[in-house]
């Protein structure tokens, strides 16, 4: 059965055996990979719910949903291991998506947190909306980026 995991950084820098790695983090934070891996994404972007409020915060973006989508399809028949920062949130986000789009086990042992109840929903919710190809509601996160950049 394939499954997809997800990590902190820490434990996931410790990790000894290659597997299909996406690296979650924020630019220029600290990143190390413990092995040689099958296949690497790397994604920089801070954890926050959305661009409201997000104050010159990186926020995950349809662009980088694509990213992530592409590797899950290209390894839907292989296990998938995800970190970020804390191992809780936007690693979370993306191994649930995982786990529903392309029937991966959702694999919460050690040294995963055990739950997935606080997954990033903004997160989610774009891979979700990117999975739909809701061209409406692409525009409408599009237009109120350009809305803030404004104010």
């Amino acid at each position: 059965m394939k499954t997809v995991k997800f990590y902190s950084a820490v434990d996931a820098s410790k990790v000894s055996e290659p597997t299909n790695l996406i690296s979650i983090g924020s630019a220029g934070d600290w990143w190390a990979v413990g092995c040689e891996h099958k296949d690497l994404l790397r994604v920089e972007f801070d954890d926050v719910e959305g661009f409201v409020g997000s104050n010159g915060f990186d926020v995950f973006t349809h662009v980088m949903a694509g990213k992530i989508q592409e590797f899950a399809k290209k390894h839907a028949e292989e296990d998938i291991l995800v970190h970020c920062q804390a191992g809780m949130s936007r690693s979370a986000a993306v191994a649930k998506w995982i786990s529903e789009k392309h029937g991966h086990e959702l694999d919460l042992s050690p040294p995963c947190l055990g739950t997935d109840r606080h997954y990033n929903r903004h997160v989610y919710g774009t891979l979700r909306m990117k999975d739909a190809d809701n061209m409406s509601a692409y525009y409408a996160e599009l237009e109120l980026a350009d809305r803030l950049r404004m104010a």
